[in-house]
């Protein structure tokens, strides 16, 4: 299944759409590569006629694209496939790309990103902020609101709702020290110039995690390989990203013309207390905003009252589920 990657790749425009004839020479490395790097032995012995009967199919692209508007997926969400659920958050996710908002008093550019098998998200431009270091001193941190969608259902109700996820990420300034522990580090990934000539891109943002930590830092999955037997411009090497990853966020020479942007999680070196989200007035102006341009109606919330009045609120007063680990280092229960 083919997932559109730009506007214009949603819309009724077929010129950036790739040709079945290169999705098949990409699907015929990759497929070589597969079977040749997870079945060695098998492909070079008795399974080598199978292999080279996958190969050959893969070199028969099938010409068969489909058409389909976004109205029919909204009012036949539970015809066949319900590809609708899947398609429709990418479909709104597109129609924000490239606008803008003002929120917080900043001005916002809307631009999409792959969100692996969730298909398309929203991510701003990047963005400085402010911030408490564990010591309480103010530093400053490069940040970028991010959009999911979801169409859901809800137990007991006729009605579909499109949920608004607003995250935060936050990118890396400065030399990564360190990384989480057996987890890998992110790095967001656009490019400003076709990767190979005569092909079709897009802006959109794509995701690619980097294993061996900070020390020992490749791109998992090689796709570095895949990329030099389709003769197609490389990858830059991780290892200097990280060291400087602000000189790589712009497409230029040196990021040979792509753009990175390594994501900052809990927990990587140099520590800080930024977490994941925003305060609510923030959220309600992300909200706000995204409903302008898409001119879908907020629903109506009602926040909820307080049960504890606010000057008995303190933290010797309440209950136990709603103490931090900051709270059990200080031994204040």
């Amino acid at each position: 299944m083919w997932i559109p990657n730009s506007l214009s790749d949603i819309g009724v425009d077929v010129v950036h759409r790739p040709k079945p004839e290169q999705i098949s020479d990409l699907v015929y490395e990759w497929g070589k590569q597969w079977g040749y790097g997870t079945f060695k032995k098998v492909v070079e012995g008795a399974g080598r006629d199978a292999h080279q009967r996958l190969l050959d199919r893969l070199q028969q692209p099938a010409q068969q694209w489909q058409e389909t508007d976004a109205a029919s997926l909204f009012l036949n969400l539970e015809a066949g496939t319900q590809t609708g659920y899947r398609a429709i958050p990418s479909v709104l996710a597109s129609l924000m790309a490239g606008k803008q908002s003002h929120i917080h008093g900043k001005t916002i550019t809307w631009r999409l990103m792959q969100e692996g098998a969730n298909g398309l998200a929203v991510i701003s431009n990047p963005f400085h902020a402010q911030y408490e270091d564990v010591y309480h001193n103010v530093k400053e941190g490069t940040f970028a609101y991010k959009l999911e969608f979801r169409l859901q259902t809800q137990a007991g109700s006729p009605h579909r709702w499109i949920h608004l996820y607003v995250r935060c990420s936050r990118y890396v300034d400065k030399l990564l020290k360190d990384a989480n522990f057996q987890r890998d580090v992110s790095v967001k990934v656009g490019i400003d110039q076709p990767r190979l000539s005569g092909w079709g891109w897009s802006p959109t943002l794509v995701t690619l995690p980097l294993s061996g930590g900070a020390s020992n830092p490749r791109w998992q999955e090689d796709p570095v390989q895949l990329l030099s037997a389709m003769k197609a411009r490389d990858l830059v090497a991780p290892y200097p990203l990280l060291q400087a990853p602000q000189n790589y966020r712009t497409a230029s020479p040196l990021s040979l013309y792509d753009e990175y942007f390594v994501v900052h999680a809990e927990g990587f070196k140099p520590k800080h207390e930024v977490k994941t989200g925003f305060d609510f007035a923030e959220l309600r102006e992300v909200a706000s905003a995204v409903g302008d341009i898409l001119e879908l109606e907020l629903s109506d919330g009602q926040t909820l009252v307080s049960d504890i009045p606010m000057k008995e609120m303190h933290r010797q007063n309440l209950p136990s589920m709603m103490y931090g680990i900051d709270d059990l280092q200080k031994k204040s229960l």
